[in-house]
């Protein structure tokens, strides 16, 4: 059984369901953001967000231990040693940005097998995208094969040149500088 087929639809799910917390908190004018004590942004819906996702890894009888930005679950900086995989949760990354109402935040997650990320899912709801892979059986970006560029580093396109892109309904990236 491949990655996709046995990790493919929890992450799916989870994805979901944090675009729909996470849109219903944008731009919301309750939206209230505290102050971790690394001075970081937490909002009530990083907070939901991995609430639902700790729950339905729960419920999907596989044997997956937690580690979330929020409510920890782990040694953060090395391998699960427990002997089961284990899901990293970023439940928005870009809280800054999210708070501000700037649409570029998403929900992160990665899946852990000995130490290696075998599935990872990034889904940015106020950009309306979705990136998914599984080790061994490629990248997508909303259902769409995806690669690694071949262009040269001095030939690829700048922030700005995104940002432009972006702005402009995405129908070209500038090389600009």
């Amino acid at each position: 059984m491949g990655y996709g087929q046995q990790y493919g639809a929890l992450l799916q799910a989870i994805a979901e369901e944090a675009d729909a917390i996470a849109m219903r908190y944008f731009r919301a004018d309750e939206l209230r953001v505290d102050r971790k004590g690394d001075g970081t942004a937490v909002t009530q819906a990083d907070r939901d967000v991995e609430e639902m996702a700790r729950a339905k890894v729960a419920a999907s009888g596989l044997a997956l231990d937690v580690l979330g930005e929020e409510m920890g679950g782990g040694d953060a900086k090395s391998a699960s040693t427990s002997g089961r995989a284990r899901m990293i949760i970023d439940p928005i990354d870009g809280t800054e940005e999210f708070s501000r109402g700037i649409p570029t935040f998403g929900t992160l997650m990665g899946i852990e097998l000995n130490g290696e990320i075998v599935a990872g899912m990034a889904s940015g709801p106020g950009l309306g995208a979705r990136w998914w892979a599984y080790r061994g059986e490629g990248a997508y970006r909303n259902g769409k094969r995806i690669h690694v560029s071949k262009v040269g580093s001095e030939k690829r396109p700048s922030l700005r040149g995104l940002l432009a892109a972006y702005a402009g309904g995405g129908r070209r990236c500038g090389g600009g500088r």
